[in-house]
Order: C-alpha cells, then structure tokens, then sequence
C-alpha cells in the first residue's frame, strides 16, 4: 500500500527549493516613499535604504516578486503590507545576512482588525534580521531560514499557521496575543541561556496558544517563557531532541500542556514521552511513520491519533495526530474513544450502580471490557455492577474495534461506597474499616465532645457542606495513612470565570480557650472547599476558619484547591487555605498549601493573632494581596518556608490594587530562613510590609518580579532589621516611576541593611539594588551590592523637618568572585576581596552569629555579604551502576551537585525527596557533563533523599544530611 501524507508542508518543501533563474533586469526603488504594488514584471526589487509605506496605505506584493533588501536597507510600513503568494509562485524577500538593523518594521496603528492586519503567505524569508511587528500579522506557509529573529511581535496580535523555521538564530519572539499553528522549527540554535526557539515574553495578561507544532532538533530550548503573566496553552505538540523543553523563568503565568510530546514527560492530560518515529529527520523529514499500517502493531508512532479528540480531525477524519505533520490513513477507520458515565458516585453496601457507555466513534463492531475496580468485570455495553465491599474504587473502559485498536479510560475513585453521616452531631470515632464517609449536610462537634478520626479515613463532603468544631477534633494521620477530606465533586475545576462551582465550605473551628482541649490535624488533607459569591453579602469561610481559639496545631497536612471570593473583601477578609481570626499559640508546620485563591492572603490569612509557620510550602496560590500570605496585627515567626510561583488573583480582573507574596501589615515579627522564588504580583512581588516591626534574615529572595513596583522587599513605615539576605533577580514590569528592584525602603523610623548579597536586581527608574525614600535612619552596611541596573543604589532624602540620617558604609558593589555565576552559587571563592573585610561598628546593632547557611561569623574579622567563606568540602557518597557507571554526589556549603564518571544521551530523572515521600523537584536531564548542578543546599530540608530513575526505574539514591 502507498502512504500519502498529504499536507501543506510536502508543498512548501518543495516550492521553496525551486532552484532560481538569472536576474536578468533588476528595479531599484528610489522613493522614500512607498505604496500601491510591486508587480511580479518588474522583480526582483533593490531596497537600499530607509523606506516608509505611509499610514493607512497597503503596500501589495505581488506573487513571484523578489525584494532585496541591502545593507541598511530598512522598510517603515505605517500602514500596512500584504505579500500573499502561491503555491507555485512564492513571494522572495531577501537579506545580508547583516543584523544590525530591522528591515521590515511593522509599526503601530489603532485597528485591532484582521481586515487592517499586514499578511504574509507562501512566502520565503531568507537572512533578514527580522520582521519586527507592533500591529496586527498574519504568517501562513512561509519559510522563514537564517534570519537573526524571525518574526519578533512587540506589540497586537499574531496568526502564524503552516510555517517551517529552520537555521535561524530566534525564529520567533512573542509579547502579545499569539497563536501558533501546524509549524515546524528545527535547526534553530539560540545559545542564550535566556532564549528559544520560541520565546515569549509578555507583560500583562494575554494568551498564547501553541497548537500542532513540531518543535525538533534545535541546539536551544524549545519554548522560553519570562516576565508574563498570561495564559499559554500548549497542545498536540512534539517538543524533543532540542537543549532544554519548556523553560519557565518566571512562573508567573497559568502554562497548560496538554496531548503532546514532551521529550522527559510533561504533567497534563493526555502527555507522553515517546519516540515519534519521524520518517527521515536526518534529511528533514518530520512526517510520523506507519510502516505497518493499518495494522496496530509497534510500528506505529505513538504520536498518530493521539491528540486532543475535541481539538479537530486531521484531514483523512481521524483524530488528530500530535504534531504538525500529520500521518495520512487511508480508508480510515475511527478508532473508538473510550467515554462513559454512571447515574450515581456514591452509594451503600449492596446498592448497584448503572453504567453508560458515552464512547466515540463506534459505527463497526466494538467489543467492551469493563473492571469495575473490586474484581469484577463485565463486557456488557451498558453494564450494572452492585458492589458489597466498603471503600473508594477505579473504574476503567476498554474499548476494542475489529481491527485490533484499543481505547481506555480510567477514573480514580469513581465509585465509593460510603458510610453516610445522618446526624448533625457527631462524636466519637470515624474508622478506616468504615471509610469513606459521606456527609451531605452541615455537622457539628458540640463543646466538650471529641471526633477521633483514625489514619486512612476519608471523608466527602457535599456541596456547601461545612463541619463546625466547637469540640474537640483529632485527625491521627500517618506518613502512610493520610486522612483526606474532600468535596463530591473530584473533577472540578478551579477557574475564576466559572460561577457554578461545586465545593464544600470546610472546617470552621469556634471559641475555645483551653489549649490542653485544642484540636490537632496531623497528615490530613483538605481539598476543594468552595466559598464563593458575587454578592456583598457576609457568609464566607476558608477551608480552615479558626476564630477565638487558643492552641490548635495544624502539621504534616496539605491543603489545596481551596477558593474563598467576594465582593466585600476590603472588610470581610478570608483565606482560601487557613483564615486565623484573634487566636493564639497557633502552629502550622510542614504542611503544603497549593491552588488556593482568595482576595486577602491566597493560603493564609490572619488578623490579631499570633501564629508559628514552619516549613511549610506555598506554590501557585494566589490573592489580590498576599499571593501566599497575608498578615496584619500579628505576633508571627514564618521560617523555614518555601514559598513559589504564586500568582495575583482576583474576581474583579482590573484591580491592579494589589500587592505582595507574603504581605505583613502592623505586625511584629520574624521571616527566617524561607526560599521566596518565581512569584509575581502586580505591585510588590515579593515581601511587602507596612507599619511593621521585623526582622528579615537568612532568606532567599530571587526571581519574583511585579508589574509596577518592588519585587524584592517593599517596605512602608516599618522598623527592620535586614540581615544575611540573598536578593538575587528581582524585576519590575515596564511601567514608570518605578525604583527598588531588590529593596525599596520609605518613611522607615529605623533599619539596618546589614550583611545581605544583593545581585542582578532591576529597576526600571533607580535603585536596582536598593532603594531609600524619606526614611529617618537607615543603616546600610557589609553588603554585596553588584551587578543590579540601571545602577546598585539610590536615596531620597527628607530635607525638611527631622532630616534624613543615611549612613552607606563598608559595601562592596564591584565584582565579588561568587562561586558560580552560572549556578547563581553567591558564596564566595578565596579569591573574594570581601573576605574579612566587613566592620562591625554598628551602634544599636547584635551581629547575628552565623551567615545564611548557618556558618560561624568570625568576631571582627567577618566578610562582607551573606555568606561567611569556607573551605569547600568535598564529599560523599557514591553508587555505582551497571557497567561501572557510578553518581556520586558533592556537597559545597551552597550547592548539591550530581557526579559522574560517564555521559549519556539517554534521559535520567533526578528528583529530591522529603523523608515524607514528598516530592521537591525534579529534572529530567541527559548526563552531557560530568559535574550537574541540582539545587541550592538552602532549598532542601535538613534531611533530603536524592534519587536517580532511568526508564521509570530507581538505579540509585542517596541520602543529603545539611
């Protein structure tokens, strides 16, 4: 049988390699300017200069023209430019090969319409340094190779569909509304460590959708993602072989990969990681192979009728295929996808559930299999199951048609049979063997009662569903037996533009003054509460609510998916993880917090209480203040924490009101020793305090970034004591009047900025580094202040009334000698000048004893910056593989890095484990060195598991004791 594949990009191979005549006549345009059309009669065309097509006049190129553009050649097109192609007769615009200079310029116009969008189709781009777009561009069936940066859009909206990029420096450069469409990039090489084959770069909220591309054998990164706070969606993809896959440098945006092929495995629906078989990649051929076709056999690629069966057929009425250059079937037969539904989730010993077959594309003969997750299986189309066994089930579907294609779907904990709580008030004990429980209306522990709720209990609870303790709860989890509270609705989804969302209303703990009788919730996990209103009215809770309360510990738990909005929040004040209001001897201690969204502190929130947080996580929560945190009147330590890529929230989308990942306002306390990375908000996207009195020290504080003020520190009206701080690659958006990226400080009565390394900061006004503004007194002294921009430090003074007393002394802001740059390791070598150069003499002021990690300070001979020197030690323990392959690791006091004596072109995951199996990174990483860098000492618990897999086997681990 002959394989056809039939598609746009066999054409446009084959069109852009016509081999070119002799020019025979050639037209050089003298005008300046230019407008109307250039005819295929009078090609090619010399541009040799600066031309301009005016405002609202089109520009039209005809099919078959060629445009040469010389040196300093530069084409200005205020209106816009239409060069639409054929198929056989393709459009030429041809450069130097020079990059200094953007011959097609696209610039700016009021139409937001695809009528007034400059178009480009079946064209070839060969050498140009780019085509620099600030209005709105269509790109279909072009070429676009040996370009500087392909097609880089400042400003509008894209279109790029049906493309091949390939032996460009940046194919593409995205910072506003774009779709990518059925493109292929391959060959690109952009050797920055900040770059891509596609690069998106985006201040504010738009959307990127990336759609059946192939992203392949490039010598960069595929896609390169910084400073945006948008949506981008990712979808029947092939992303592989290149230097790196999906980069976030700043995780800031809502990145949604879905149906692709992502070369290491990528978490979303319907991923893989597989070999596509291209057909000949070494001579650019990127269709996917089926040499056994139609039979369902090993030869075919895993890629073909693996996309998204809601995204569109490919052109032969098959599902889509993953990738950009589809496989074509003839006389297709749609294989089956598998659906199915069943009339109850929950039911009793004994009951029967009714299944339904919802399956796609059945016409011929099918055959079904059924496991119904408690041995028992059926083969009936729509079958019924009774079920006799307490518990929570999995229930899949396969689904078979004649020739052999196979489709399965399978829901976790579909079925549960449950033991349902009909009394309102509940004491005693709820037991595994009885588990789950299902509790469809409000409960209540009356005073002096106790609930006991035994390791491995679930419990789900029904829509507006809460549980009032004003008793005594005792949630025994273990490390292995985890309790999990959770909502009916398991498949719902967290999106701020759905009104109908399903939820319960969580745990609301009353008045109680005894902390010997004080509740306890140890290993259980809570998800899925719903509090949620667009009125004004007062009825809100969080997934946790603790109110006049003395003494409860909250530990080992994981609280996520929780959502708790209004319209009143700048008076009735909630979290969505834990709301603490005038509670005392509160302790929330290694517990997770993840997708949980309020106006007012995203996982916790708390008002005149005082509370110890420790060793918690905070990741992808987000809030209109404090992303993460927010607490005011407070008495608080919050240490050892790792707080990461959370996001501003809020119902009402053009508040720009906000501020903050942990937000103190008129508090005293202590931030220690916490990793504050890759979040954002509009204003403030780091720590943000006001009329506070605290003490910052042995913090990490890199990567966040905010759209119009400090990303580091923001500090209003508070006394501070700033103190062996790393703040590192803070940045602000674009706006204006902006200064402070690593540390804006105004109106402060007092602070000391001592002994901190602050590096690679921006501002967009001053004060890269640091910042002052009207402030009394401030103390700035043994700091490492370098390489932040536009400069390291600015200050404005108070000239009237108490003026301002400003003492800048004993800072180092030339070259330090970190230990690594590339690493962003800002310990220093033996080489650093700042070793025993710092200066004690501070009046009113207690030198801290240790450095950030915890290294002795040496009385009067201290170094300047946050890291004390020391002797690098060199470690540790080694495994060794099959054919002598061996890791080892190596401890630096900053660093963990994984040794080798071998490399490999096969891909191992790396992952750092919590001694509770909990997971806090990974990588999946070809051994192309001998010495990776895995993580900073700071960001793993004082004991952490290293752990190697390859083909999703563990072949070496090792423990990390710090």
């Amino acid at each position: 049988m002959t394989n056809k594949n039939y598609t746009l990009f066999i054409i446009a191979f084959l069109m852009f390699n016509i081999s070119s005549t002799p020019i025979q006549s050639q037209t050089i345009i003298e005008s300046d300017i230019l407008y109307g059309s250039l005819t295929n009669e009078s090609s090619p065309y010399i541009i040799n200069k600066f031309i301009t097509v005016p405002k609202d006049s089109i520009l039209t190129i005809e099919a078959g023209c060629k445009i040469i553009f010389q040196d300093k050649a530069y084409l200005l097109v205020n209106g816009r430019i239409s060069a639409v192609g054929t198929k056989s007769q393709n459009i030429e615009l041809k450069g130097g090969g020079k990059w200094d200079y953007q011959p097609i310029y696209l610039s700016y116009h009021q139409y937001k319409n695809e009528r007034f969008a400059s178009s480009f189709k079946y064209c070839k781009i060969d050498s140009l340094a780019s085509i620099l777009a600030r209005h709105d561009v269509i790109i279909d069936s072009c070429l676009f190779k040996n370009c500087q940066l392909g097609i880089y859009l400042e400003e509008g909206t894209i279109q790029v569909r049906n493309s091949v990029f390939h032996d460009n420096y940046i194919p593409l450069r995205l910072q506003g509304m774009s779709s990518v469409n059925n493109c292929l990039f391959y060959n690109n090489e952009n050797n920055h460590r900040r770059g891509g084959v596609i690069e998106i770069y985006a201040f504010g909220e738009s959307k990127f959708s990336l759609k059946n591309n192939t992203i392949v054998d490039n010598k960069s990164k595929a896609i390169y993602i910084e400073y945006s706070n948008g949506e981008i969606e990712i979808c029947n993809s092939i992303i592989r072989n290149n230097s790196g896959s999906i980069i976030q440098n700043n995780f800031h945006d809502v990145v949604n990969v879905r149906h692709s092929n992502i070369e290491g495995g990528w978490k979303g629906e319907g991923n893989i990681d597989e070999d596509p078989l291209f057909v000949d990649p070494q001579n650019g051929n990127y269709h996917l192979s089926w040499s056994g076709y139609p039979i369902n056999d090993n030869s075919k690629s895993k890629c073909i009728d693996a996309g998204d069966p809601f995204s569109g057929e490919d052109s032969d009425g098959s599902v889509s295929d993953i990738g950009a250059l589809s496989y074509f079937q003839e006389d297709f037969e749609k294989i089956p996808m598998a659906y199915f539904s069943a009339d109850t989730n929950f039911i009793s010993i004994g009951e029967t559930v009714m299944f339904n077959n919802n399956s796609l594309f059945l016409e011929k003969q099918y055959t079904c299999f059924w496991d119904f997750g408690d041995g028992n299986t059926s083969s009936d189309k729509n079958p019924s199951h009774t079920y006799y066994t307490q518990g929570s089930f999995d229930v899949s579907l396969f689904i078979t048609n004649s020739n052999g294609n196979l489709n399965k779907l399978i829901y976790e904990d579909y079925i549960s049979v449950v033991t349902e709580i009909n009394d309102e008030i509940v004491n005693g004990t709820w037991s595994k063997e009885k588990s789950p429980y299902l509790i469809k209306h409000n409960i209540e522990i009356q005073e002096n009662n106790q609930l006991i709720v035994e390791a491995g209990v679930r419990a789900i609870f029904g829509k507006d569903v809460k549980m009032n303790i004003n008793g005594q709860l005792l949630c025994n989890g273990t490390p292995t037996e985890r309790i999990s509270f959770i909502s009916t609705d398991r498949y719902w989804d967290l999106k701020p533009e759905k009104l109908n969302w399903l939820g319960w209303k969580g745990i609301v703990f009353g008045e109680n003054n005894d902390q010997a009788t004080a509740s306890t919730l140890s290993y259980t996990d809570i998800q899925y509460t719903k509090n949620y209103n667009t009125t004004w009215a007062n009825n809100y809770y969080s997934a946790i609510m603790i109110k006049n309360y003395n003494g409860i510990k909250i530990e080992y738990s994981n609280i996520t998916n929780c959502l708790t909005t209004n319209r009143n929040y700048y008076d009735d004040r909630y979290a969505g993880g834990i709301t603490c209001i005038d509670s005392k001897n509160v302790t929330i201690k290694n517990c997770h917090f993840e997708n949980c969204k309020s106006e007012y502190g995203g996982a916790i929130y708390a008002t005149n209480s005082d509370l110890l947080i420790d060793s918690c996580s905070f990741l992808q929560n987000g809030a209109l203040n404090g992303t993460s945190i927010f607490l005011e009147q407070c008495d608080f330590s919050f240490m050892n924490n790792f707080v990461s890529k959370n996001n501003y929230f809020s119902i009402e989308p053009n508040n720009v009101s906000s501020c903050g990942t942990i937000a103190v306002r008129s508090s005293n306390g202590k931030i220690l020793g916490n990793i504050i990375d890759n979040n954002y908000n509009k204003n403030e996207g780091g720590i943000s305090c006001r009329g506070s009195n605290l003490t910052i020290s042995s913090n990490y504080i890199s990567n966040n970034s905010s759209k119009y003020s400090s990303s580091g520190i923001f500090s209003e009206n508070d006394s501070l004591i700033i103190v062996n701080n790393v703040i590192n690659n803070n940045r602000q958006g674009t706006g204006t009047s902006q200064w402070g990226g690593g540390m804006f400080i105004s109106d402060s009565p007092l602070c000391y900025i001592v002994n901190n390394t602050i590096t690679n900061n921006f501002a967009v006004e001053g004060g890269g580094g640091i910042y002052l503004s009207l402030s009394d007194k401030v103390v700035t002294k043994n700091n490492i202040i370098f390489n932040n921009k536009p400069n390291n430090y600015q200050e404005y003074k108070k000239y009237s009334g108490s003026q301002s007393e400003y003492i800048f002394s004993n800072n180092y802001l030339n070259d330090p000698h970190f230990l690594s740059y590339e690493t962003n390791d800002f310990d220093i070598l033996s080489s650093s000048p700042c070793i025993d150069s710092g200066d004690t003499n501070i009046d009113d002021f207690e030198f801290p004893f240790q450095d950030i990690i915890g290294n002795q300070r040496i009385s009067n001979l201290i170094d300047i910056g946050a890291y004390e020197y020391q002797e690098i030690n060199t470690g540790l323990n080694s495994a060794r593989l099959e054919d002598e392959q061996i890791f080892s690791l190596l401890l630096t006091k900053g660093n963990i890095y994984l040794k080798s004596n071998f490399t490999s072109s096969e891909i191992y995951t790396i992952s750092l484990w919590d001694i509770y199996g909990r997971k806090i990174m990974s990588l999946n990483q070809r051994i192309n060195t001998h010495l990776l860098w895995i993580t900073s000492v700071r960001k793993t618990p004082s004991l952490s598991i290293l752990t190697a897999e390859k083909n999703g086997k563990v072949i070496w681990s090792e423990k990390i004791i710090r």
